[in-house]
């Protein structure tokens, strides 16, 4: 499969696919800031389940996980209720709050990574001065191109909501109609 984008939902998926899940699919299916009316929950979330009835692997690396652990604390340091708000991120870490969405957050994370072949994003062979010339035009996010790089590296295909990838030359699973339109 070449360069193509395919509705996340709708594609029948078979084991042969290897997929890499970014972040933002990640926080749709299991993170707190989505409600479930959302559509692009529901419709990630009958995409994954596909793609496991399928048993089709899906791969995760460091980048990713990170970036899912750090999003989801920073968005429950951005929720505290008013009578509770912290100084900082800093302080909310450091707080009794902070001790349950860890909790919550590690369990997630343990649940996602039962689903996932672990992966490393090469950062020893990018050609980093490639990457940081493209971010500095202020066109392209660092981590998407390190995700991008992986994805071509590796034969991965991307599972994204991020209409950033529609200029890339990969395989995407999306829910996201800026990208379907292509």
């Amino acid at each position: 499969m070449g360069s193509a984008v395919f509705p996340v939902d709708q594609y029948n998926y078979s084991g042969k696919e290897a997929l890499l899940f970014d972040t933002n699919v990640w926080l749709l299916i299991f993170g707190p800031q989505y409600s479930v009316n959302d559509p692009r929950t529901a419709r990630y979330s009958l995409g994954f389940k596909r793609i496991l009835a399928a048993k089709a692997c899906i791969f995760i690396d460091a980048l990713i996980l990170s970036e899912f652990i750090n999003r989801w604390a920073r968005y429950a340091c951005n929720n505290v209720p008013a009578g509770q708000k912290l100084q900082n991120y800093k302080a909310f870490r450091k707080s009794l709050l902070f001790q349950t969405v860890a909790q919550d957050i590690a369990a997630t994370t343990r649940k996602i990574m039962n689903f996932c072949n672990r992966t490393d994003s090469g950062f020893d062979t990018l050609d980093i001065d490639s990457l940081l010339n493209d971010f500095e035009t202020g066109k392209r996010d660092f981590n998407d191109q390190v995700l991008e790089d992986l994805c071509t590296r590796r034969g991965f295909y991307l599972v994204t909501d991020d209409s950033d990838f529609k200029p890339v030359n990969l395989t995407l699973f999306t829910a996201n109609a800026k990208l379907l339109q292509s």
